[in-house]
């Protein structure tokens, strides 16, 4: 039995978990719980997984490490969760929406967005520093533009890059 505790074990060959083990997480809070093998498989198969979304939808925890594929010419929104900490996800346009923005929106309108916007072209972009919003905005918004979203478990901090500065925009809808 391993008595030390370890800040970190990296493994580069086999872990193996024998049948009988039990895997336990202790969350930020001190609450300590266990996990089944197949919610750790299933959590390992998740992450970094790719997701095409066409209609109005949520991210999710599950979401983490994930690409989220925007595919749809007409605009919709899909709502963040609360921030989790240590959260990762990129969202990427993969079709140009020409009829409404396709919005990624903080859940109760919170306005925990602060972002930076860059584009290609060199074009001074937007920024937002207390924003509930971010837009793909419609007819401004390229196949490739995407943003990288990651969160300290209070802020989403949102790395945005698009084609043309018009093209991805924060804003305080309320």
């Amino acid at each position: 039995m391993l008595s030390r505790k370890y800040s970190q074990v990296l493994v580069d060959k086999d872990l193996t978990i024998g049948k009988t083990a039990s895997l336990s997480v202790i969350a930020s809070t001190g609450v300590k719980s266990r996990i089944t093998t197949a919610q750790l498989a299933a959590a390992m198969l998740a992450a970094g997984a790719t997701r095409t979304v066409t209609a109005a939808g949520s991210i999710t925890a599950a979401d983490h490490n994930c690409q989220i594929l925007l595919n749809n010419a007409t605009g919709f929104a899909t709502t963040l969760p609360a921030p989790i900490a240590g959260f990762r996800c990129e969202v990427i346009n993969i079709l140009a929406n020409t009829s409404g923005n396709h919005t990624l929106v903080t859940a109760s309108s919170a306005n925990v967005i602060k972002g930076l916007q860059n584009s290609v072209a060199g074009d001074a972009g937007d920024f937002g520093t207390a924003d509930d919003t971010i837009s793909f905005v419609a007819n401004q918004s390229l196949a490739g533009d995407f943003v990288e979203l990651r969160s300290d478990g209070t802020s989403w901090f949102a790395y945005a890059r698009s084609k043309v500065a018009a093209g991805i925009t924060f804003t305080q809808a309320s």
